[in-house]
């Protein structure tokens, strides 16, 4: 599979909110966090600083994600394929490229929550080096129920 990876532009907003609304009604509902973002994604992430990431597939948006400062740490968020194309690893993809943008702007510590719902998301995090370090309610999401953090050491950065 040919997958090309795009940075944000604002005519890419509604596939970053079309994505991720999918797995959300899927799954839960959607938060007034996750409207603020779907809102002014641009003022929520891109500004924060933050980046935005699609996979493009023979011209089609089927991934996104996107990362945050979150204080001294950076944040994970709204990461999400289409039904059709998971498991192929677009979304390893995906988070490892945002992975690097934080790297590049000095991250040592990315956290991600997440819900013991996602399997595959789980699977996808814990392969990437993340480690659960918290079980149980959030204060940002009334669905997380699991904090990850990936350590950001030299070896990654090389």
């Amino acid at each position: 599979m040919d997958i090309k990876i795009l940075d944000y532009a604002p005519h890419l907003a509604k596939h970053f909110e079309r994505l991720n609304k999918e797995w959300l009604i899927k799954y839960f509902d959607i938060e007034p966090v996750d409207q603020r973002i779907f809102d002014d994604p641009e003022a929520e992430i891109i500004r924060k600083p933050g980046f935005i990431l699609f996979a493009e597939s023979k011209g089609e948006v089927v991934g996104t994600g996107a990362i945050i400062k979150s204080g001294c740490k950076w944040e994970l968020i709204k990461m999400a394929v289409n039904d059709q194309y998971q498991s192929q690893g677009i979304g390893r993809i995906i988070a490892s490229r945002l992975i690097e943008k934080a790297q590049s702007q000095g991250a040592q510590k990315i956290f991600i929550v997440t819900n013991t719902k996602l399997d595959k998301a789980i699977g996808l995090y814990l392969s990437l080096g993340f480690k659960i370090i918290h079980r149980g309610s959030h204060p940002k999401y009334q669905r997380g129920n699991l904090l990850m953090e990936l350590t950001i050491t030299t070896s990654l950065m090389e």
